[in-house]
């Protein structure tokens, strides 16, 4: 959450309803002794630094942890907060009707406290290195929900996620939105309280044939990606030769994914029709055991 956009514990917390905040002054403090803390309590300032490649004056925010969440609050900690110059404090709701333990351990948890904190961690743990600057950070993030090169619903993968978790997004936007994961998990918790209904993955409303037409579409993204893919890799090899878009353009690099699919995917095994009793197995698997070939 934290990652596309949703910065702040406070921010996090009200998206669930969750969080109480309060003024951090002695006596508002003193009248929540006794409360769990809901988000850290973070001592912030900005630095100023000059970047050595542009020459530019670069800010940067700090922060820094005073108190960890789930601590409740008692007077030490109130003197810790007064200390820190916080302007508020984030408090636990005690009337909420879920349980939304799983909301709070994943923040305990959480070694982050900021939106680049957060993309920067993500993409240590995916490719084991720091990000070279702030844009490769957030773009692998992008890539992994919210970019239609990567994935695609489908007209009818998008009519499912609205039915199921009652939301009204464009029938057009093929991709994950970040009010689609809000609900995701909101009906995650759901599930976890015994509210929600766990599917079938076996029932057949939740299967559907795929055409062929979606088939071939998938695999000739296949083919365009390994082509440019392959287009790149010459251009960079040949940094300063002079070549046209033949010498670039193969196409016998798509030609041969489609082949492929033909030949050797599940649609191709329609056409062994030697042994009439092995023709109608293959039918049978392709159109009952639906996980292993035609449905989604």
């Amino acid at each position: 959450m934290r990652a596309i956009g949703y910065d702040t514990d406070k921010v996090i917390l009200d998206l669930f309803g969750l969080a109480d905040e309060i003024k951090a002054t002695a006596k508002d403090l003193k009248n929540a002794i006794g409360r769990k803390l809901a988000a850290r309590v973070l001592r912030s300032w900005t630095e100023d630094f000059v970047d050595e490649d542009t020459g530019e004056v670069v800010t940067i925010e700090r922060n820094e942890i005073i108190l960890e969440r789930d601590i409740i609050l008692d007077e030490s900690n109130i003197e810790q907060i007064l200390a820190a110059d916080t302007k508020t404090v984030i408090l636990q709701k005690d009337d909420v009707e879920e349980d939304f333990a799983i909301i709070y351990n994943t923040l305990q948890k959480d070694p982050s406290s900021s939106e680049m904190e957060a993309v920067t961690h993500i993409y240590r743990q995916l490719r084991g290195t720091d990000p070279p600057d702030e844009e490769t950070a957030r773009g692998i993030i992008d890539k992994l929900f919210f970019s239609d090169k990567r994935y695609n619903l489908g007209e009818v993968g998008r009519y499912k996620i609205n039915r199921k978790l009652k939301l009204e997004i464009d029938e057009e936007t093929l991709v994950l939105t970040k009010e689609d994961i809000i609900h995701i998990v909101r009906y995650l918790v759901k599930l976890i309280n015994q509210h929600a209904d766990i599917d079938d993955i076996d029932h057949l409303s939740n299967r559907r044939v795929r055409t062929v037409g979606e088939q071939l579409f998938s695999q000739f993204g296949v083919g365009l990606a390994r082509m440019a893919r392959t287009i790149r890799e010459r251009m960079n090899v040949r940094d300063n030769e002079v070549f046209t878009p033949v010498d670039l353009i193969n196409a016998r690099t798509l030609s041969s994914v489609i082949n492929s699919f033909f030949g050797t995917s599940q649609l191709s095994q329609f056409l062994d029709q030697t042994n009439p009793a092995f023709r109608d197995h293959t039918q049978a698997q392709d159109f009952c055991t639906g996980s292993r070939w035609s449905f989604s």
